[in-house]
């Protein structure tokens, strides 16, 4: 869509430029590796490459627009740089992760029709095996907590006991790894408000109607 957008812009006098995240493509690097810190770098230095008077390539004008999680990081690019003279954000998100996944899971189980004292288990115990994995502690605990709670939802949903137990294996297996990109942990506790509230320059936002971020 990217792609489709910018070759809308570029006839109508609007330069644009993409750019793949690292390890995508023919970038170096590890994505799951990569910090909030370390996406702002990146597009600092693109802001600064495209910003040199000495360039060919020199443009007086920088507007950033961030998708999602591009938005979070354009919004603190906008912040920091003073280069940055306008800003714009797609299904762009205002909480911080831990918060934006609480709201997903509760709204993703409650349309599934889950009680909700078992929706608040499997928080509860999803949080703690985040805490646990984040500070590296007592991790093997949180996940046994949490496959309990996880295989109980499972069961109340019609799955047999042996399937509940291995598909519970597989989202803890699966949100350990998660939480332990440190990708993730750099957006876990980061409140994108922080930044956007002390923002000066025209900034636009747009959400779908039933946009869960």
């Amino acid at each position: 869509p990217y792609a489709k957008l910018a070759q809308t812009l570029t006839p109508n006098g609007i330069a644009t430029f993409r750019y793949d995240d690292r390890g995508v493509g023919e970038s170096g690097g590890t994505f799951s590796q990569t910090t909030l810190g370390m996406l702002a770098s990146d597009v600092e230095a693109i802001i600064d490459h495209f910003s040199q008077s000495s360039s060919d390539q020199h443009f007086p004008n920088i507007i950033l627009l961030g998708h999602s999680q591009g938005g979070v990081v354009a919004g603190k690019v906008a912040t920091e740089s003073n280069l940055v003279d306008k800003l714009i954000l797609l299904a762009s998100t205002g909480l911080p992760l831990k918060d934006l996944l609480r709201f997903q899971v509760r709204q993703g189980f409650t349309q599934a029709g889950i009680d909700s004292n078992l929706i608040n288990k499997e928080v509860d115990a999803r949080e703690q095996l985040m805490e646990a994995v984040v500070k590296n502690q007592k991790v093997s605990a949180a996940q046994t907590s949490y496959s309990k709670h996880f295989a109980k939802i499972q069961r109340t949903m019609g799955v047999d006991s042996a399937r509940a137990k291995m598909v519970a294996q597989q989202q803890v297996n699966g949100l350990t790894n998660t939480f332990s990109s440190a990708q993730v942990q750099s957006l876990l506790f980061y409140d994108p408000t922080t930044d956007l509230v002390n923002l000066d320059i025209p900034v636009f936002v747009l959400f779908g109607g039933k946009d869960t971020q």
